[in-house]
């Protein structure tokens, strides 16, 4: 081979390893080094005890979570009880969190990571953790999570400190965000179809009808069906019962008094009984929850109604419509 053609296929070798590596480098996860492995809060663990409140802000968004001994809630729901798994997933992934890769200091490339101006661009997410009298504890912008980022289903965060331009990558998933959904339990009831025995519904102004499970099976169907008449739909009732059975809400505030659209009720076979009542505001649907049960129900009524006592909760305006259809809307002439 002449020296030459030598040479350029060395420098074609020479290039091809050079990307190979760069693709490696770039999908491989991260292992950290001795060197670069540091606590992001290396003080957090002995300060957790001390920890009263947690402000995030995201753009024009702010979620604030206030502890009560052992009690959190959001207070820009009135309060409303946060799920004490996510607050603990939140500190001891900010906790057990080590700075294991360095990332970019440019600030034009924060956006890459969601690591933005959070005032800004909305890109970056402060979370600020303060005690009982303000002072703070620590503070973190959090962007993107990087999934698999330290070996299968071990996941990574990006991450800045506010007063420092280095970004990282951090060794822990940090869930933080400022929406409700991120740190309310937004199921607010759910049985299974076939244990429901009766439902009844009722609209304003209309007189209630009943809905009731099939004798020794599993299916539901309308009650006194008017001679003459049929279910417009094969799937008509199932519907309503399927809605009934499953319940989750997009934003909660306080009960207010208003005029009640309609109301709807349920019965299972354990003795559970849960009533609602659903009111328009606007555009908006809110349903209002109560239950009681004995015996086998009682505990799960309890637990229903403490929940939900004293609350309203915004559902979308369609899973109101489905469950207060009107009698006449399910049937047409027919026979029955």
């Amino acid at each position: 081979m002449k020296p030459k053609s030598f040479a350029v296929l060395a420098g074609v070798a020479a290039l091809s390893l050079v990307a190979a590596v760069a693709t490696y480098s770039a999908s491989a996860p991260w292992s950290g080094s001795s060197a670069a492995n540091q606590k992001l809060f290396a003080h957090l663990a002995s300060a957790a005890g001390r920890i009263a409140r947690i402000e995030i802000r995201q753009g024009p968004a702010t979620l604030t979570l206030e502890r009560a001994g052992e009690q959190w809630s959001i207070t820009e729901r009135n309060g409303f009880p946060a799920a004490a798994d996510k607050v603990r997933a939140l500190l001891v992934g900010l906790t057990e969190a080590e700075l294991v890769e360095p990332k970019t200091r440019n600030p034009a490339r924060y956006a890459l990571l969601d690591l933005g101006d959070q005032e800004a661009s909305g890109g970056g997410k402060l979370v600020r953790l303060l005690d009982g009298t303000g002072e703070v504890l620590g503070e973190v912008v959090v962007g993107k999570s990087r999934r698999d980022a330290f070996g299968s289903g071990k996941a990574g965060t990006y991450v800045r400190l506010p007063a420092d331009a280095q970004t990282w990558l951090a060794s822990t998933e940090i869930s933080s965000g400022v929406g409700l959904r991120d740190w309310a339990k937004t199921r607010l009831f759910e049985t299974q179809t076939e244990k429901i025995k009766r439902i009844s519904i009722e609209r304003a102004s209309e007189p209630a009808y009943q809905i009731e499970r099939e004798q020794g099976g599993t299916s539901h169907k309308l009650a006194d069906i008017p001679a003459g008449k049929k279910l417009k739909y094969v799937n008509a009732i199932d519907n309503i019962v399927e809605a009934l059975a499953s319940i989750e809400f997009e934003d909660v505030r306080k009960a207010e008094a208003a005029p009640d659209a309609g109301a709807a009720s349920l019965e299972t076979d354990s003795g559970l009984k849960v009533e609602i009542k659903i009111r328009r505001d606007k555009d908006d649907a809110w349903l209002a929850l109560s239950a009681t049960g004995a015996g086998e129900a009682e505990k799960s009524a309890g637990e229903l109604a403490a929940r939900a006592g004293g609350w309203e909760f915004k559902i979308p305006p369609s899973k109101a419509d489905a469950i207060l259809k009107k009698k006449d809307e399910l049937l047409e002439d027919g026979s029955s």
